[in-house]
């Protein structure tokens, strides 16, 4: 099947939408489909991708072709070469699968989708979510109109509509509003893949002295650190003997007042922080870990936790993060709400139980492997697009 792949952006900048969608067009090809990546040549305020622009070029093992985005619009990112060039091509594809919302290629795309009657799924990567549901913030006018006028539509024509997680849907109010107007829309839900290479097959694997703890991911505030160091400093005070591991590229926020918390949580002298990681340096830090936190506010997936898992190491997940679902089906970890009594209590027995931390390692690399490799992914959306394209005829 010839598939087009459309995302406003491939930069590591952006990472999330772009990253997973070349990781999954690597699995389709293996899956004997043919994937092509368009995109812009973003790359960062002011800089722009070294790739050639305007036809299809092999990068990152992916068939990509890239154009140049126009104007500042970080967000939007328009490139006006890459419509024109989506209104030639479009029909030449048996199906469209669009990564993410609010930017101007992704729109012109299943605009274009619609008028050469190309069957399209429609990814929401997290960007229809209504975090401010489940973290009392203001809503966010101008986007959430955008998203009931603009990409309503979208909506509408989709073919399909993707989500990453079961949360993701359930914090996605534009499908019940789509079915309360009287559009019954297909839906699905597929985690995003990883590379083979994430996947550390260590059976001999033994438990630190003193445990280790970890957290990849950037260095914000929705990543909750405010409520869950303390869980880490009463653990600390109770005596249990561990180290804490930061991994992640530094926001004005960390910078400010992150290690202020750890101090205040008497966690400095255990706490050790890394810069961003990248290729096998992520896995090498991950598999080095006892137990992996991702404990956010609001994940619509969490890939950081589904790399932890395919590197053999248990994860101890917020019940706001997407990828718990996928934790619960088999003992590699434990979810957990941070901010309910006897959280720390939960999380202490855990660390302290080592044969329990031994037997989720093994099990955390099968469920990895059963549900984010490169052949489960490609099988899942290989289904999705058949019953796209069938409904379509």
């Amino acid at each position: 099947m010839r598939i087009l792949h459309v995302v406003a952006s491939i930069s590591e900048v952006d990472g999330g939408p772009g990253m997973a969608a070349l990781e999954m067009c690597r699995a389709l090809e293996a899956a004997g489909h043919e994937p092509v990546l368009a995109t812009t040549d973003f790359d960062g305020p002011s800089r722009r991708l070294d790739i050639p622009k305007g036809e299809v070029t092999r990068f990152r093992d992916v068939n990509v072709i890239a154009f140049a985005m126009v104007g500042s619009s970080e967000r939007r990112k328009p490139a006006p070469e890459l419509e024109q060039w989506l209104r030639r091509e479009i029909a030449t594809f048996d199906v469209l699968h669009v990564h993410g919302l609010f930017a101007k290629s992704t729109a012109d795309a299943t605009q274009i989708a619609r008028e050469a009657g190309v069957p399209y799924v429609l990814a929401t990567v997290g960007h229809a979510m209504k975090p401010n549901i489940a973290l009392g913030r203001a809503v966010n006018w101008p986007k959430q109109i955008y998203l009931r006028t603009v990409e309503r539509r979208a909506f509408q024509g989709a073919a399909a509509v993707l989500f990453t997680s079961q949360l993701e849907k359930d914090f996605s109010p534009i499908i019940p509003a789509l079915r309360k107007g009287g559009v019954s829309q297909r839906t699905a839900i597929i985690p995003p893949c990883l590379p083979e290479s994430a996947f550390q097959e260590r059976p001999d694997r033994e438990i630190h002295s003193p445990i280790r703890i970890g957290f990849m991911g950037r260095l914000h505030p929705i990543k909750g650190f405010e409520s869950w160091l303390p869980l880490l400093g009463r653990l600390a005070e109770e005596g249990l003997a561990f180290e804490l591991h930061l991994a992640g590229p530094p926001t004005p926020w960390s910078e400010k007042h992150l290690e202020t918390i750890v101090k205040q949580c008497g966690l400095t002298k255990k706490t050790v922080f890394h810069p961003a990681l990248e290729g096998d340096a992520r896995w090498d830090y991950l598999a080095d870990l006892d137990m992996f936190l991702l404990l956010s506010r609001l994940e619509n997936f969490g890939l950081a936790a589904a790399e932890a898992l395919a590197c053999g190491t248990p994860v101890a997940l917020a019940k706001l993060v997407g990828c718990s679902e996928w934790a619960v089906k088999k003992d590699v970890g434990t979810v957990l709400s941070v901010t309910a009594d006897g959280a720390a209590g939960i999380l202490g027995r855990v660390l302290r139980n080592r044969e329990r931390l031994q037997q989720q390692s093994r099990n955390a690399v099968a469920l990895a492997r059963e549900y984010f490799s490169h052949q489960a992914v490609a099988d899942s959306l290989s289904i999705l697009y058949t019953a796209c394209t069938s409904s379509d005829e």
